[in-house]
């Protein structure tokens, strides 16, 4: 794929969901402060983690949001329905085999980082800098 068909803060919230799903402390932790590096907002980062329906998000992002959730949790329990309604909302070619791929790679990195109990490091501190 030569460009990406979904946003970054749309992947790392992905990311967010699926290790939330998965129980990958982490995961949760670097992608947030991804997020925060991105502008998302707290309040929207934690509407991640208790429930997408009253985060301010478009109706695609959200749509994607829950099924990447419900994939790192059942794959299988995905329905021809939920698929159906993400083609309804404009979901592209492109979008569907990145958002696959997205889900898959986060839930790769959830199991490593877990099965070897990686801590989260925490971010520099302001004054720490190269040079």
């Amino acid at each position: 794929m030569d460009e990406e068909a979904l946003e970054r803060p749309l992947k790392e919230m992905m990311a967010v969901v699926v290790a939330d799903a998965r129980g990958c402390a982490y995961c949760v932790g670097a992608h947030s402060m991804a997020l925060q590096h991105l502008g998302v907002p707290q309040e929207t980062i934690g509407l991640l983690l208790q429930g997408l329906d009253e985060a301010p998000l478009p109706a695609e992002w959200i749509a994607l949001l829950q099924l990447a959730r419900r994939a790192a949790v059942d794959v299988h329990a995905i329905t021809d329905a939920e698929i159906a309604r993400l083609w309804s909302l404009g979901l592209s070619d492109a979008a569907a085999v990145e958002q696959a791929s997205v889900i898959e790679l986060f839930i790769a990195l959830s199991f490593f980082l877990d099965l070897f109990a990686v801590p989260l490091d925490e971010p520099p501190s302001p004054e720490h800098h190269l040079g």
